[in-house]
């Protein structure tokens, strides 16, 4: 009996489906993983970050973001002062924080991990009272209390790990933790950012008794035309027209009563000139 081998159909050689069909199947898959990973390990740093110990965040943001020798700005003391006011009558216990001045035309604030409040000249310049100014400190308190600069931090982590996973480049986590982290990483969902302007609202309250000046610093801004998404106007938050209407709202909402802001100190919208060191005979 001799053997007789079947024909084959076709080309086995040659796929059935088009090159760029697999190649979207591909591509799609691996999105799919990576977006699948990076909300369970984002899942994963926000059951941690309230974990960690204060001590520890504040150890990571000093070594992320080292404090400067000394402090250019005379007028950090008044301000630390009045940020320990806004944190004593906060509903939550912040902890220890410190403020750092930051001589610099760009109207913003930030709050880095382990209770360090960073507090631009140019935020200054645009406030015309003390309340304005307690407010956008008790909003940063309000990240602070929440840990949402740690929790900031770990998602970006966990974004360059990922990255560096996809391309191949183990330097991306290490340039991410050397230094490379600036304050536009600090970014914070709709949800962060409404609960500390919910939480700013009732401090603002328990220190002054009202809410004047809680939108006035916005106002302004919405107006000067600096909506919040460039780089001169609070540009870690949400632009300041949709602002003021949410934080109008907390305040209809707890029926709080609106009066005349305190008067800021002359001296903080333009620094003090240190007086010149004399030399010892």
């Amino acid at each position: 009996m001799q053997f007789r081998p079947r024909p084959l159909e076709g080309n086995v050689n040659v796929a059935t489906t088009q090159p760029l069909v697999e190649l979207a199947w591909l591509a799609g898959g691996l999105a799919g993983l990576l977006s699948v990973a990076y909300l369970l390990l984002g899942l994963a740093v926000d059951w941690v970050a309230p974990r960690v110990p204060y001590a520890m965040e504040r150890s990571l943001g000093e070594r992320l973001w080292p404090a400067p020798e000394g402090d250019p700005d005379p007028r950090r003391a008044e301000i630390q002062m009045l940020l320990d006011r806004v944190s004593a009558a906060a509903p939550q216990e912040p902890g220890p924080v410190r403020l750092q001045m930051v001589v610099s035309p760009t109207v913003n604030a930030a709050a880095l991990p382990g209770g360090r409040v960073l507090v631009f000249s140019g935020l200054l310049e645009q406030a015309e009272s003390e309340n304005e100014v307690a407010m956008v400190l008790a909003h940063e308190l309000g990240h602070v209390v929440h840990r949402d600069p740690l929790r900031a931090l770990g998602r970006g982590l966990v974004l360059a790990f990922l990255a560096s996973s996809l391309v191949g480049e183990e330097r991306s986590v290490e340039t991410f933790v050397g230094g490379s982290l600036t304050l536009g990483h600090l970014r914070y969902s709709r949800r962060q950012e409404q609960a500390a302007d919910r939480f700013a609202v009732e401090t603002l309250v328990a220190l002054y008794g009202h809410a004047g000046g809680a939108t006035a610093l916005f106002q302004k801004i919405q107006v000067s035309g600096r909506d919040g998404h460039g780089p001169r106007a609070l540009s870690t938050h949400p632009g300041s027209g949709a602002r003021v209407a949410a934080i109008e709202a907390l305040i209809a909402e707890g029926a709080f009563p609106v009066s005349a802001p305190a008067p800021l100190p002359g001296h903080w919208g333009i620094p003090k000139p240190r007086a010149p060191k004399t030399e010892k005979e």
